[in-house]
């Protein structure tokens, strides 16, 4: 593909698409090169200590290749530097936050819930654990996704209701239907979800892990929690109660987003990176 394309910018993403291509790019001397971890693979949280001691290891030796880091937060990119290489920027990820449907709230149900793919990073278990303690008449957790089927299983014992794959559109939709988002990962790059989350005005609770921290401003927007069912619980029994306090934050949580991560400020911020034009 390289041969064929000529790329003057190849630009790669995520952890295994990041190795492979760095080792190539000793070899194709061509394009300029550039890598976004979308999450870092040796922060995976204290479950994964070996594993992250092994890939740190890995990425350690991989920094040595002249490659640019592309850090889509501030956490991410102070990360890079402490633990691989002083080569890096950051850009923002974001979206097109006028697709983002308002979400109005709902007055019969709190519908609690979180978007993305059933796996071990964005911890279902956590999430099971916390519908679980907070189930009662008037309070309702989803998934808006599927995945992993041990994690699916989880999730359904505890009475969470579980989308399934779904389109864009209706991912979307699903999220309109919310009052309150949850965000239980292990370790983020810059969620996506979250930043759509905010953009259609929803509260959100979430770890306070590399990413999360860069997007939800702690009491004020939303709140940053230990990866404990008792603290996310005790954040939730404030906004179930208080439909008032939900709506003052969730509107604090949009206009956060839209002044900080509107798609034309990140497509912006890349194209300096690459040292292009825009």
């Amino acid at each position: 593909i390289l041969r064929r394309v000529k790329p003057e910018i190849v630009h790669l993403h995520s952890t295994k698409a990041g190795a492979l291509g760095r080792i190539l790019s000793l070899r194709y001397k061509g394009p300029r090169w550039f890598f976004s971890p979308h999450g870092l693979s040796f922060l995976q949280g204290a479950e994964g200590r070996l594993k992250n001691a092994v890939f740190l290891f890995i990425e350690k030796i991989l920094a040595r290749i002249p490659v640019t880091f592309v850090a889509c937060s501030p956490s991410e990119a102070e990360q890079i530097r402490n633990n691989l290489t002083r080569r890096v920027v950051v850009v923002h990820n974001a979206v097109d936050l006028a697709i983002i449907p308002q979400a109005p709230g709902n007055a019969a149900v709190v519908r609690i819930g979180t978007v993305g793919r059933v796996t071990t990073a964005r911890h279902p278990e956590l999430f099971a654990e916390v519908a679980r303690r907070c189930a009662r008449d008037g309070v309702e957790f989803v998934w808006i996704g599927g995945g992993e089927a041990p994690g699916e299983a989880v999730l359904q014992a505890a009475g969470v209701h579980l989308t399934g794959w779904v389109d864009r559109d209706r991912a979307l939709a699903e999220l309109g239907r919310l009052d309150i988002y949850l965000q239980t990962s292990r370790w983020e790059g810059l969620p996506v979800a979250v930043i759509e989350a905010m953009g259609a005005g929803l509260p959100v609770i979430a770890t306070r892990v590399v990413g999360n921290r860069d997007l939800v401003q702690d009491g004020d927007t939303g709140w940053l929690v230990p990866e404990d069912a008792a603290a996310f619980v005790a954040r939730l029994g404030l906004l179930v109660n208080d439909p008032a306090l939900r709506q003052a934050t969730g509107a604090r949580a949009q206009a956060f987003v839209r002044a900080h991560f509107a798609f034309d400020r990140m497509m912006e911020a890349l194209y300096q990176a690459y040292g292009l034009q825009n």
